[in-house]
């Protein structure tokens, strides 16, 4: 009987780990209408919106399972959503990466 519970609480904590770590992201509407207003966005098109609004998911779900691990001691640092988030890898690299100075 003892096994039988152990392999059922085994099961169950199994389908909970599923349900947990496939979840969609926490309000993705109400984050994508604050980030939009915070940084003062405003995209030309429908279309346009609709592929920003899949980059800044993408970079929100990226953001929360991130910090789950924070939280379980498995990273020593935090990260949020700022300024970039939704923007390309390129778009990313025109702020932040090195330009190497031309020659005179």
């Amino acid at each position: 009987m003892m096994k039988h519970s152990l392999w059922f609480c085994l099961v169950v904590l199994i389908i909970l780990f599923n349900i947990v770590s496939s979840r969609p992201v926490k309000d993705l509407e109400g984050q994508w209408a604050k980030f939009k207003v915070d940084n003062n966005r405003n995209y030309g098109s429908p279309e346009e919106e609709a592929r920003r609004k899949e980059i800044f998911k993408k970079t929100l779900e990226f953001v929360e399972e991130h910090n789950e691990k924070y939280a379980r001691g498995l990273s020593t640092y935090t990260v949020g959503i700022n300024f970039f988030a939704d923007m390309t890898e390129e778009e990313r690299k025109r702020y932040t990466g090195f330009k190497r100075p031309t020659s005179t």
